[in-house]
This record gives structure tokens, C-alpha cells and sequence, in this order.
């Protein structure tokens, strides 16, 4: 259950990551290239700098995603604990 859990905030992170890029690109804002998940949120900020209305769209995604990545974290560690401390998994 655990790394369904897990593999579950992940997909539903690049879901949330997907839908900030869709949306920026309506806007004609293209968030591509080699982008770490930490400088994600950086780029996306930086995009929307000046446009106020985009901003109350995509910040709530911003949000979301902070949530998410937070909430993923908690679980790998619970994944890395639980794999040092059982000698099948290790």
C-alpha cells in the first residue's frame, strides 16, 4: 500500500504539473526544457510575474502541488525506513 500510496502523488503531481504548463500555454507562456521538480515552481512564478489574472489561476495549483510534494516526501521516507529495516528488501 505504501508505494501505491506513494506512486499515486506522483502521478497525480505530474497531472497538477501538466495542467499549470496547459494553462500558462493558453496564455502563450511555454514552461519547457530541462526542469528540475524543486525549480518547477521557481520558472512558473517567474512566467506569471505581470499578469495578475494568470497569477489567480495558477497559484492555487502552486499550492496544490507544494501539498503534494510534501505529503510524497513523507511517504519515500516511509519507503526508505521500511527498506533498511527489512533484509528481503535489502
Amino acid at each position: 500500500m505504501l508505494l501505491t500510496n506513494r506512486k499515486t502523488l506522483l502521478d497525480k503531481q505530474i497531472d497538477i504539473d501538466n495542467a499549470i504548463r496547459g494553462t500558462l500555454r493558453v496564455f502563450g507562456i511555454k514552461v519547457s526544457g530541462r526542469i528540475s521538480h524543486a525549480t518547477f515552481e521557481a520558472r512558473v512564478r517567474q512566467a506569471i510575474v505581470g499578469a495578475s489574472n494568470l497569477a489567480d489561476l495558477v497559484e492555487p495549483l502552486l499550492r496544490v502541488r507544494s501539498a503534494m510534494r510534501e505529503q510524497y516526501a513523507i511517504l519515500h521516507r516511509q519507503l526508505l525506513r521500511t527498506v533498511r529495516e527489512d533484509e528481503v528488501c535489502r
